[in-house]
């Protein structure tokens, strides 16, 4: 993931006005001039909007020092236990879902 911020995009600004962009046009060769090009707005957008590694919602929830290995497999049988239930609503769905949900937690 990449993080377009106010700085990071300033800092991009920045940078390109001391790209030398002229280099680009002293190639006769059109597809050499596309690739100096690209190759120097690439290397000025991999410094400025470097991708970064996020968490997301669900990997922060799980990342908890008191979320064992034993609740989360205990969370995710619940929560299939209630999709099974939502998806197909029977008496014998409910009354499975509803009477180990408490079993599950305890």
């Amino acid at each position: 993931m990449r993080v377009f911020n106010k700085r990071n995009t300033d800092k991009f600004g920045k940078l390109n006005d001391d790209v030398p962009w002229d280099n680009g046009y002293m190639h006769d060769d059109a597809e050499l001039a596309y690739q100096s090009f690209i190759a120097l707005f690439i290397s000025v957008f991999n410094k400025c909007f470097p991708l970064v590694n996020m968490l997301s919602k669900k990997e922060k929830s799980f990342s908890k020092p008191w979320f064992t290995p034993g609740l989360h497999k205990s969370a995710l049988k619940q929560h299939r236990m209630y999709r099974k239930f939502m998806t197909n609503p029977s008496p014998l769905n409910a009354t499975n879902y509803k009477n180990n949900e408490t079993n599950i937690i305890i």
